[in-house]
């Protein structure tokens, strides 16, 4: 599409990873996640972010590495308010695909 220009191809990929590519991914997460779920401290409220902190948080073999664990800290601190997870969401994408 953009081949002659390096600086609009990278501006049409930026593009296609956060306004197509993010939002696809975070859809097929969300399909068949409970709203809530029932734990010993009572009803939480369920979300894809809250599954990635999940994942990550149990460590290696399940994906949750030293850089990995970094990624969600940096992201939890950056997007600190929980109406935020959709920006959260990408940017771990974008953060696992550097």
């Amino acid at each position: 599409m953009y081949q002659d220009d390096p600086a609009a191809s990278a501006i049409s990929a930026k593009y296609v990873l956060f306004h197509e590519l993010c939002p696809a991914l975070m859809a097929i997460m969300k399909d068949g996640l409970k709203p809530e779920v029932i734990t010993s401290f009572g009803r939480m409220q369920t979300s894809v972010w809250r599954v990635i902190e999940a994942i990550v948080r149990s460590g290696p073999l399940f994906g949750g590495g030293a850089a990995t664990s970094d990624l969600v800290m940096l992201l939890n601190a950056k997007f600190a308010a929980s109406g935020e997870d959709h920006r959260k969401f990408a940017g771990f994408v974008a953060g696992l695909l550097k």
